[in-house]
């Protein structure tokens, strides 16, 4: 009998949930937990990658002095001719021309020169684990949070971190091992290997201290990634761990950071969370993200917030 949508949806969160914790976990295992036959599994976790209710893991290197990348947001009257300037820049890892201030967004492997409204190193990456809740239920939470929350006893936790002044081990195999697997953590080795020349023994290296050199994560949407709109929140706050422990609890998955001590959050959500796309706008509360930043402001939890949203982008991949 052919399994529904909602009993696949099932399956897809168990086998995120999996991958969360085990990003190369065997499809003979996920058949197992599935109680399912192999051929299955691997059809489900092809699934849920091409459907896209889940990246495949990835790595983001972490923020030590020899592995630094530098972000810069800039507003500019005509963003696309930035992007374009800087499209097959060598140094570029990312570009972005979003709508809202600032309007262009981009990661570079080196400084470059150019004026910004915020630029520097960015931190150590965050990306929150997708709770299995409603988007309802997902706000409900983030107002009892916002009001049961004391400024008194409130201690950092550091979750994002910065290593600018440590270094740690990374030679030219260690690049290519990470462009290799950057975007797809689960390719298989042998090609990896044989691509590049790099050994066995190398690899399993590699593997075993990923943990200390990148972060490791899996990104989950719920509904499809088609179904949600990309944002960009910025926020300055004194209370950088409680703000982060609110918008984790969007049920698709947020990456945090901070450039220049300003948190960032990039997340996919439902618009109508944002802006009202059928009906008028009556206030800020008939926008339910607005309103809780209004409300963290009221009771000065941040002091400075916006977003944009994500037009188009490009990505440099160096798959090899």
């Amino acid at each position: 009998m052919r399994k529904t949508l909602e009993d696949r949806k099932k399956e897809y969160r168990v086998i995120y949930e999996l991958l969360e914790d085990r990003p190369r976990i065997n499809v003979r295992n996920i058949a197992s937990i599935l109680d399912s036959d192999r051929h299955s599994a691997s059809n489900r976790l092809k699934e849920l990658f091409n459907h896209g209710y889940a990246s495949k893991p990835q790595i983001r290197k972490r923020s030590y002095k020899n592995m630094k990348e530098y972000m810069y947001f800039v507003h500019h009257e005509t963003p696309q001719d930035i992007f374009e300037k800087y499209c097959n820049h060598e140094n570029v890892i990312y570009l972005a021309v979003m709508g809202g201030k600032p309007n262009f967004w981009m990661i570079t492997r080196e400084e470059i020169d150019i004026d910004a409204e915020v630029k520097g190193p960015r931190s150590d990456y965050g990306v929150s684990f997708a709770p299995d809740i409603t988007w309802d239920d997902a706000l409900e939470r983030i107002h009892t949070r916002t009001k049961e929350f004391d400024p008194q006893s409130y201690e950092p936790q550091n979750t994002i971190q910065t290593r600018w002044n440590e270094t740690v081990e990374w030679d030219e195999e260690d690049e290519k091992l990470y462009n290799a697997f950057r975007y797809d953590l689960r390719r298989k080795l042998t090609p990896v290997m044989k691509g590049n020349l790099i050994s066995g023994e190398k690899i399993y290296k590699w593997f075993n201290r990923l943990h200390e050199t990148c972060t490791v994560y899996t990104q989950f949407y719920p509904e499809g990634i088609d179904q949600y709109d990309p944002y960009l929140l910025a926020v300055d706050t004194e209370y950088q761990d409680f703000v982060i422990d609110l918008f984790s609890q969007f049920p698709t998955s947020s990456t945090f950071f901070t450039v220049e001590k300003k948190l960032f959050c990039f997340c996919n959500v439902k618009s109508t969370y944002l802006k009202r796309v059928t009906r008028p706008v009556n206030g800020i509360e008939d926008l339910e993200i607005p309103l809780i930043f209004k409300i963290l402001k009221q009771k000065e939890y941040i002091s400075n917030w916006g977003y944009s949203s994500i037009e188009y982008y490009y990505q440099k991949e160096e798959k090899l």
